[in-house]
């Protein structure tokens, strides 16, 4: 295995995350998540992996059947699907900066050695009959004269001359597409491209592609999209590698496969295979991820306009404000809305709250915050108390209303309630009214009477006077 030995400078150190960090990471990138600097690669039946860089040595590790190889420029590669191979990291031929990763199948025998006679009391232990010399390109305990040639235990031979053949389908880039508010279109040769030894005569005679549980309403450039039994769409395509380069699927709006509202979300099963003119064959299976956004909005005016009255004044922030989930594909859905009610000075004292549309009602602070689903917030009533009003003395009474989807959308609003206020006041004064004539005196000055007029605000939440 060919590897530079050359220490990191401590300015170029890179962090090497512990196993249970590798774990979550790489369930977050399966679970259709964008983690940053971690890619996942199916290992390739046939060909190398290319990688985009360097390897640092002491980073390659085997993690539940994954192989793990960290880069100099501190990028995770996760390699899964292995299969029991064995593995050689070696320079990119003519890109001295970029390596490539070899599987290679086992082929060391095996044999064991037992206890003569009967056999004893001691356990039998298997060994291995391991040949130091498999694998080198000649052996060194020939004269250092003229070394054979051997191919390599990765290159096969094929027709009748013996041509060299190295066909094989090469993951170049992962498979993952974002999803957006419009339709979504990939091209297969971005991801997975076709690779033969041209210089020896090999060239493809056709690539083959199949892609199972497409969503309905999903288009292709090249090939046949036919029905499967649980009402998802399965590509079939045959062609030559021209064709294949030119292959591109367009997915519907607001599609992903990490949330579906058809079948279970999960990655699609894509699969690229070709066939060369010497009868080589090269497969790799490609699974494609589509990674969703949010998709949610919000419903109504934002504004409510109430009255005070002599009695309690109810209103329902829903009436302002509804969040709703716009993914036109039905999998995305409102999982939680968040109001708060803070203001410049809280919720009048008084303020009684309902959760359950207005059948009964409790205490509630002047910082109220509400948390729940969807349907809940619907039932949220606030009862705001007798001669209330925004108006007298001016004040203002807004709420933030937030919400989020089950894919990552996030919307806010604010709702604003103007209360208008009402006169309240009472006027009395005696039915009758009396004097004494010349009650001032026999000056004729005339005589003075009080009407017995009251004047009095009733206001009961004391912003009102008799001014």
């Amino acid at each position: 295995m060919a590897t530079d030995q050359t220490p990191l400078e401590p300015s170029k150190a890179i962090a090497i995350p512990s196993a249970d960090e590798m774990r979550q990471r790489i369930q977050a990138e399966l679970s259709g998540q964008d983690v940053p600097d971690l890619t996942i690669f199916t290992a390739p039946d046939n060909g190398p992996l290319i990688l985009d860089g360097q390897a640092i040595d002491d980073t390659v590790m085997f993690l539940d059947g994954m192989l793990i190889v960290q880069l100099e420029d501190g990028a995770i590669i996760v390699i899964t699907d292995i299969g029991g191979r064995t593995y050689e990291i070696e320079p990119v031929p003519g890109e001295p900066s970029r390596e490539q990763i070899q599987f290679i199948d086992s082929d060391t025998p095996q044999s064991s050695i037992e206890p003569a006679g009967g056999g004893g009391s001691g356990e039998q232990t298997a060994i291995l009959d391991v040949d130091p010399l498999i694998g080198l390109p000649f052996n060194p305990l020939l004269p250092p004269t003229n070394y054979p040639f051997v191919v390599p235990r990765e290159l096969e031979w094929a027709g009748a001359e013996g041509s060299e053949s190295r066909l094989a389908v090469v993951q170049i880039a992962p498979a993952i597409a974002f999803e957006t508010d419009g339709p979504v279109t990939i091209q297969l040769a971005d991801f997975a491209r076709v690779q033969v030894y041209e210089d020896g005569g090999e060239t493809i005679e056709s690539v083959s592609v199949t892609i199972e549980q497409l969503p309905v309403g999903t288009t292709v450039t090249h090939g046949t999209l036919a029905t499967a039994a649980d009402g998802t769409l399965m590509l079939t395509f045959t062609g030559d590698d021209a064709t294949y380069n030119a292959l591109q699927i367009t997915f519907p709006t607001d599609f992903s496969t990490a949330s579906r509202s058809d079948i279970n979300s999960g990655p699609l099963s894509g699969s690229v295979s070709a066939v060369s003119n010497f009868g080589s064959t090269a497969s790799l299976t490609l699974p494609i991820r589509l990674v969703f956004e949010g998709d949610v909005t919000m419903d109504g005016p934002g504004t409510l306009a109430l009255v005070e009255t002599d009695g309690v004044v109810d209103f329902r922030p829903a009436d302002a404000l509804t969040p709703r989930a716009t993914d036109l594909d039905g999998s995305e859905e409102v999982t939680s809305v968040t109001l708060t009610m803070p203001g410049q000075i809280g919720l009048p004292s008084g303020t009684l709250v309902s959760y359950d549309g207005g059948t009964s009602f409790g205490a509630v602070s002047s910082q109220f915050t509400f948390s729940g689903t969807s349907a809940e917030y619907e039932e949220l009533i606030i009862r705001l108390p007798a001669d209330f009003s925004t108006e007298n003395p001016a004040t203002s009474l807004r709420a933030l209303l937030t919400a989020r989807t089950n894919e990552g959308g996030v919307t806010a609003g604010e709702i604003d309630i103007a209360v208008g206020f009402e006169l309240d006041v009472d006027l009395s004064a005696p039915a009758d009214v009396s004097g004494v004539e010349d009650g001032n005196g026999d000056d004729g000055s005339g005589v003075t009477v009080d009407l017995g007029i009251v004047v009095a605000a009733t206001d009961l939440d004391g912003s009102e006077d008799s001014t």
